[in-house]
């Protein structure tokens, strides 16, 4: 049977809508007119011909409108248009990571794992295209005793998912914890063999949980992060164009005490990004540069190049980061310029986060605005700064913990303090907190609530909530 003769009146009413889809998407994709790219992609959705299109062709406008919501920070409506786009083609891995992200964002955290679950079920090889980052956050949202959490971060073990890279030794630090929780030690043990970053490790070895699982002797940390660099540097020699490679080997350098090293790597990989040819790249992900000047920073800090180390986060927070708006960096710098004695620099960089900012970006900000306003002796300010950091508690128990101190309230500190080391959820962080590692002098905005932090680490009733659960070490690593 032939196929049914179109009319060139159809012909064009159907060029007509696909320029008209064309006009839309590129304006949802690229442009910060977020109202008018909004406008954009409802008039073409609601048109008649949105329901002659293909299903793929409708899961590209829907997910392209999701983009729109999740720039102006419209997580419901993003999350609508993301299962509608998987609903009409379920075959694009990265919506269902998107989706993820957003339900995740809207503490839809079933629905989250669901659709990483799902990644992984149809899409098996894409496994180290998750964002380590969203991974992170959605364990440690989902309560411990979650069966999905579980099935997400075993089928991730089981696939070596981010080889040497940190936040599979964070990973796997949960991993183990789970397992040790639910008593399959065994299980345990082998997870616990293949953690080589330095702070999951001190986590276990200062928690009696742990205890039996691993040697509790310091060298261990130290002879594991020797095997890490090295096998580090060897991937960054097989892939030469890879930064984030790079990025990974120079925090473990970092971690190592090896900063003069780490800042030879940096200024040559900022040297040979700044005189690259556009046209021939060199490397795949040059766009992660504010990560390496990030990385320049701390070195330079450690060195105690100051005004190097400045110059160089500065620049990192006027990139993007990872194509979006820059606020890791911004905030950083904002803490920098606090540690230094210029609050007034501070509360410029920290205010105006944007749309993208969430709900931990902004705890951050008000603990960097509480500090500046510390320093200004804008007492007021500061414990009405104080009190919203109170009001979201619950996952920022450490800034919190540091707000306290700042303000110089040591009792209430401590009283956190004990209560984090007696959550079992809190407890690896808190212990973590305790232990005695290498640190760089600290700067003047930072040096009286360093002292305070000591001063509540000493207190007997801290000590023995310590004691009572874990121990307290030396490590010679930073």
């Amino acid at each position: 049977m032939a196929p049914p003769r179109v009319s060139a009146q159809d012909r064009e009413a159907s060029t007509a809508y696909a320029l008209r889809r064309e006009e839309a998407t590129t304006l949802a994709l690229t442009t910060d007119e977020l109202d008018a790219a909004r406008t954009a992609m409802a008039a073409v959705m609601a048109e008649p011909l949105f329901e002659t299109l293909g299903p793929g062709e409708k899961r590209y406008l829907a997910s392209s409108a999701a983009w729109v919501e999740v720039r102006a920070g419209r997580y419901e409506a993003a999350a609508g248009f993301y299962r509608d786009a998987v609903r009409m083609d379920p075959g694009d891995p990265d919506d269902w990571h998107r989706l993820s992200m957003v339900e995740d964002i809207l503490g839809h955290h079933d629905a989250s794992i669901d659709a990483l679950l799902r990644i992984l079920e149809s899409w098996p090889e894409l496994y180290n295209g998750m964002s380590a980052g969203h991974v992170l956050a959605l364990v440690r949202h989902l309560p411990r005793e979650s069966d999905k959490r579980l099935e997400l971060m075993l089928t991730l073990f089981e696939s070596n998912w981010k080889p040497g890279e940190e936040a599979a030794s964070t990973l796997w630090y949960e991993l183990a914890l789970t397992l040790v929780e639910r008593e399959e030690r065994e299980r345990a043990q082998h997870v616990v063999d293949n953690v080589f970053w330095p702070d999951p490790l001190i986590r276990m070895q200062a928690d009696r949980r742990f205890d039996g699982l691993l040697a509790t002797d310091p060298t261990l940390v130290g002879d594991r992060l020797d095997v890490l660099v090295e096998g580090l540097a060897s991937m960054a020699a097989d892939n030469p164009r890879n930064l984030y490679t790079e990025h990974e080997r120079m925090d473990a350098m970092l971690a190592a005490g090896r900063s003069t090293e780490v800042v030879a790597i940096a200024e040559d990989i900022v040297a040979r990004i700044d005189g690259e040819d556009p046209r021939r790249p060199v490397y795949h992900d040059g766009d992660d540069l504010n990560a390496t000047l990030a990385i320049l920073s701390t070195a330079l800090r450690r060195e105690g190049r100051l005004d190097e180390a400045e110059a160089a986060l500065r620049r990192a927070s006027g990139l993007p980061e990872a194509g979006e708006p820059n606020i890791t960096q911004r905030l950083s710098l904002a803490s920098w310029y606090n540690a230094r004695m210029r609050p007034a620099e501070a509360i410029a960089m920290a205010d105006g986060l944007g749309v993208m900012a969430e709900a931990p970006d902004k705890a951050w900000r008000d603990a960097v605005l509480l500090h500046a306003a510390i320093i200004e002796g804008r007492s007021d300010d500061a414990m009405r700064l104080l009190d919203r950091l109170r009001a979201v508690a619950d996952g920022n128990e450490a800034l919190l913990m540091r707000a306290l101190l700042r303000i110089g309230d040591v009792d209430e500190a401590a009283a956190l303090y004990v209560r984090r080391l007696q959550d079992p959820r809190l407890r690896g962080d808190a212990l973590l907190l305790a232990q005695r590692s290498l640190e760089p002098t600290p700067l003047p905005g930072e040096l009286e609530t360093e002292q305070r932090m000591d001063a509540m680490l000493a207190r007997p009733d801290v000590l023995a909530a310590i004691d009572a659960v874990g121990r307290v070490q030396d490590y010679p690593v930073w």
